[in-house]
């Protein structure tokens, strides 16, 4: 299906933003999004290239997109699928904050122009208290109603076709969730199985590419052999800086016990001794049979080490055991758990910062304001520069 989210503009745009740019465990989605002032201009928008929208108010969270994706491939629908609310004494209407239509059966007249139409059957069953019926059909009756607001309109408009307009199920409700102006915090707890991963991420070796200048001071993520490259090359003043416990943890242990060979057996080890059940190599997308594979000692330690060997040469290290042993004479390494992106702004005062994908990351996105990661964009880029 080819459709488009269409987010309405408002204070939380960044949150939702990144549920749907990213799935449950940080994974790029590649949904296709736009972002509207209002729904005309959203709705005009996505008509052009579309031909189904879903249109979502600032403040609805996705926990898991994939998931979402799934359900709404296969719900059943006439073309209209929304918070459908109706209360005994009032008409049909709907809650905005999450909506999907078929374009090709609307014009954005229909959001807002006034129709009038005969009182709809709806579902016995409501999907909570008294106002939420699971779907409401075209009616018989004599009586008529006049649309008033967009969610009448749009109802109106399907029903005057003869179509029925379902409400969002109870497995749509649970992927998808709303942050309201009394509980701002609350999204935080629906993400809660992403932030525990996130902050016990475990790289032990780079999915980018290692290029590192040769500098004296550097602010870098812990991830991989990057920081480990930087103090070999010369760099007598590292501060790593992570968001994860567990990347912090094996950071300081490389610092503090590795002698500069056979990085694979260390990192095997310190993932054995400290029962770590989730780690990645570098390629956070191995299929299921490359990670079986790395769980056994010898593939593990081979592809590490041959991995760290590349990267050494790569940057002209023959002797990562000589180099290693002047580092720890001479390099100055501090280590926080922190975000990255705060730290740097706080404390503008190395040579250069690594930025890597930190602000296209999923955790950076949801912890961080748009302006604070803009302003690290440009304290890297001034640095990079120089």
């Amino acid at each position: 299906m080819n459709f488009v989210v269409v987010i309405l503009s408002g204070s939380s745009q960044q949150l939702t933003t990144a549920t749907v740019e990213f799935g449950r465990w940080g994974t790029k989605t590649n949904q296709s999004i736009m972002v509207c002032d209002t729904w005309e201009q959203g709705f005009n928008a996505a008509k052009q290239k579309f031909d189904h929208a879903l249109f979502v108010k600032s403040g609805t969270i996705f926990t898991d997109w994939d998931q979402w994706q799934q359900l709404l491939s296969s719900y059943p629908h006439k073309g209209l699928i929304a918070h459908i609310i109706w209360h005994p004494s009032g008409i049909p209407d709907i809650n905005d904050q999450c909506w999907f239509v078929d374009l090709s059966k609307f014009t954005v007249t229909d959001l807002n122009e006034s129709v009038t139409f005969k009182v709809p059957k709806r579902s016995q069953k409501n999907l909570h208290d008294d106002y939420t019926p699971f779907w409401i059909s075209p009616g018989t009756t004599h009586s008529e109603i006049t649309a008033a607001g967009l969610g009448a309109h749009l109802i109106s408009q399907s029903l005057n076709r003869g179509d029925t307009v379902v409400n969002w199920n109870n497995s749509a409700r649970n992927i998808k969730k709303f942050i309201y102006q009394d509980c701002q915090d609350s999204w935080q707890s629906w993400l809660s199985d992403y932030f525990e991963l996130s902050e016990h991420q475990f790289w032990v070796l780079n999915n980018e590419a290692v290029c590192v200048p040769k500098v004296t001071s550097l602010l870098t993520p812990g991830s991989g052999l990057y920081w480990i490259v930087a103090a070999m090359l010369g760099a007598t003043d590292i501060h790593v800086v992570d968001i994860s416990a567990t990347q912090i943890a094996f950071c300081k242990h490389v610092w503090h016990n590795w002698n500069g060979q056979d990085y694979g057996t260390f990192a095997w080890d310190f993932i054995q001794n400290n029962q770590i059940g989730h780690y990645e190599l570098d390629r956070a997308d191995l299929s299921a049979a490359d990670r079986m594979s790395y769980d056994i000692q010898e593939n593990f330690i081979s592809h590490v080490d041959q991995s760290a060997v590349e990267i050494f040469n790569n940057h002209g290290i023959t002797d990562p055991v000589g180099q290693w042993n002047i580092v720890k004479s001479q390099c100055s390494v501090q280590f926080s758990q922190d975000n990255i992106i705060e730290h740097a702004i706080a404390n503008n005062t190395y040579q250069y910062i690594w930025d890597t994908n930190v602000t296209d990351y999923k955790w950076s996105r949801l912890k961080t304001s748009v302006s604070d990661i803009e302003k690290f964009k440009r304290i890297c880029n001034e640095k990079r520069n120089n």
